[in-house]
C-alpha cells in the first residue's frame, strides 16, 4: 500500500497538481479552441450572394474590394481598390468553352484609395482592356464573365483594336482583396 501512495505523490508536480488531470483539461481546451476557431474562419470566408452573369446588357460596373492595411511613407494605411469596368465594343471570341461564344472586354480603371485621417488620397494606376471573371480554385479555369461579391477578381489583359475581336495577352491580373461592393449599370 505504501509503494502505491509513492507513486501517486510521484506523479504529481511541484505545485501538487495531478499531471494527468492537467494534460487531459489542456488537451480538451485546445480541441475545444481549435474548433471555435475553425467555424469563426468559415463563417468569416462565406461567401455572399451568388455569382452575377456579366451579359450583353451590362454597359458598366463599380467594384470596390474589401479594406486592407499597407505601409505609406513609414505609417501603416487603410486603404482599398475601385474598379471602375466600362464595356467597349471589342470582344474575344472563346474557342476553349461552350458556355459563351464571345467574352466582352472592358476597359479597367484602377484606383487605390488611401484613407487620411477622415479624408481620403486617391491615386489611379494605368488604365487597361481585360476580360473580367473569377479565379478557378485548385486546378479549374477562371469563370470569366461572372463577378461576385466575397471573391477576387482575375482579369485577363487583351490587345485590341482594327477589327472588333480582341485578343488575350496571357498576362493575368489578380484584385489584392475579395470584391466588397458592386454597382453595375445595364443599357435599357
Amino acid at each position: 500500500m505504501d509503494k502505491k501512495k509513492d507513486n501517486k505523490e510521484e506523479k504529481k508536480d511541484k505545485k501538487g497538481f495531478p499531471i494527468k488531470k492537467f494534460s487531459i483539461i489542456s488537451g480538451i481546451g485546445g480541441t475545444l479552441l481549435g474548433g471555435f476557431l475553425l467555424l469563426k474562419n468559415k463563417k468569416q470566408n462565406k461567401i455572399e450572394g451568388k455569382p452575377i452573369d456579366l451579359d450583353e446588357s451590362v454597359k458598366w460596373i463599380f467594384i470596390s474590394t474589401e479594406k486592407y492595411s499597407e505601409p505609406i511613407d513609414g505609417e501603416l494605411r487603410t486603404c482599398y481598390i475601385e474598379y471602375i469596368l466600362e464595356k467597349t465594343n471589342f470582344f474575344v471570341v472563346n474557342i476553349l468553352s461552350s458556355e459563351k461564344n464571345t467574352l466582352p472586354i472592358y476597359y479597367v480603371t484602377p484606383t487605390r484609395v488611401v484613407e487620411v485621417g477622415n479624408g481620403k488620397i486617391e491615386s489611379s494606376a494605368d488604365s487597361f482592356y481585360a476580360v473580367v471573371g473569377i479565379p478557378g480554385e485548385k486546378g479549374k479555369r477562371d469563370k470569366l464573365c461572372k463577378i461576385q461579391k466575397g471573391k477576387k477578381l482575375v482579369f485577363h489583359t487583351c490587345i485590341v483594336g482594327g477589327a472588333k475581336n480582341g485578343v488575350f495577352t496571357g498576362d493575368k491580373l489578380y484584385s489584392k482583396r475579395a470584391v466588397n461592393k458592386i454597382e453595375i449599370e445595364r443599357v435599357d
